[in-house]
């Protein structure tokens, strides 16, 4: 395989420069949304998890990964090469970083997270074409029948793995708890006479009982408008289709309209923490992957679009026992971030009223 040499070879390239920003990794090309956004949640609760290695770099790093088994999620080491895998393609096509840092200061680690989650990928799909012993080979990268290297953009959706939740687990090897905004139907759709209302089983703290998100977010998720676990969610696959009857039916709640500018469809983000200015109204903070804010006039009216900055207290978190650097309870940085959400770097916050309009689920990691 060639490698794009002018593009992540040479001494100068580090997995991690100081330490790792949660906006560093910013979809390419692929879709692989569902693990950015992932990426991005484990890191912004517990940024030690993302484990320095060797600098500088050598031909490869070891990353681990888990399979989503129930119980105790054995490790897989996997070492993705330092090459892009499609030599022909932009920088934009691999993981990278909104702010210029991953070419300013050379930093791969999202790239390299990402290189080892598609090959892992691969092997999930087809343990033929990618037998567990190649997992550790760097130089190894599934081929077709012509012998061609497999481009990772031939991944759907769901190989990916589906959703952000499952990506977290596969990452982490944390227990991982999921919930939907509706019941769904025998399609994996909500329900047209269901509640609006999120329904939660066992709260995983003392907050039994709410179903506001906003709330439960705060409550049960977060300390000082921080998530302090992993969390993300993702939106409904689409607006409106066919039904098993041949009828049209609209998928998705009345208040919801889907665009590329606004929140997409189909699409994971980050849930950060909660944003309350002062104004009475509470925000739910979100990151998009791709590292775009909303900027459809159909959704600018729901987003926080104020001056006060968000500024989250980073001083705890909770993460599980496994994994890379576990800890199960313990300090984060020190001192509060000072965010705006008007940066233009995918971070904004959405009117809690508003969450289940739009997304279908959320989940986040067990500690």
């Amino acid at each position: 395989m060639t490698c794009c040499e002018d593009k992540v070879t040479g001494t100068d390239w580090k997995f991690l420069v100081n330490r790792p920003d949660f906006r560093n990794p910013v979809q390419g090309v692929w879709n692989n949304c569902t693990f950015v956004a992932a990426l991005t949640s484990i890191c912004w609760v517990n940024p030690k998890f993302i484990k320095k290695l060797t600098d500088p770099p050598v031909d490869s790093y070891t990353i681990t990964l888990h399979e989503e088994i129930t119980g105790n999620r054995p490790a897989v080491s996997i070492k993705p090469s330092l090459c892009v895998v499609d030599h022909n393609a932009s920088p934009l096509s691999f993981c990278g970083s909104k702010h210029n840092q991953f070419y300013t200061t050379k930093e791969v680690w999202p790239a390299m997270y990402e290189k080892a989650y598609a090959k892992f990928c691969f092997y999930k799909k087809n343990k033929t074409l990618v037998p567990y012993e190649k997992l550790s080979d760097p130089k190894f990268w599934p081929i077709d029948a012509n012998g061609n290297f497999i481009s990772p953009c031939s991944l759907s959706h769901e190989e990916w793995g589906g959703d952000p939740v499952t990506a977290m687990l596969r990452i982490s090897g944390c227990s991982a708890f999921s919930n939907y905004c509706f019941t769904p139907d025998k399609e994996g759709f909500p329900k047209r006479d269901s509640p609006t209302k999120w329904n939660y089983p066992n709260p995983p703290c003392t907050c039994t009982g709410t179903t506001d998100i906003g709330n439960f977010l705060k409550t049960c998720l977060s300390s000082r408008g921080k998530t302090t676990r992993p969390t993300a969610a993702w939106t409904y696959p689409k607006e409106k289709g066919l039904n098993s009857d041949g009828v049209e039916v609209r998928y998705v709640p009345d208040g919801c309209t889907y665009s590329l500018s606004g929140i997409q469809k189909n699409h994971s983000y980050s849930i950060l923490g909660i944003h309350e200015p002062g104004d009475g109204k509470q925000y739910i903070v979100l990151r998009n992957p791709c590292g775009v804010d909303p900027s459809d006039s159909d959704i600018l009216a729901k987003i926080y679009t104020g001056n006060t900055a968000w500024t989250p207290d980073n001083s705890y978190y909770k993460f599980c026992t496994r994994g890379i650097n576990p800890t199960a309870d313990g300090p984060g940085l020190p001192g509060a971030y000072t965010i705006s959400l008007s940066d233009q770097d995918g971070v904004f916050g959405l009117l809690a009223s508003e969450f289940t309009n739009y997304f279908q689920g959320f989940g986040w990691l067990q500690p």
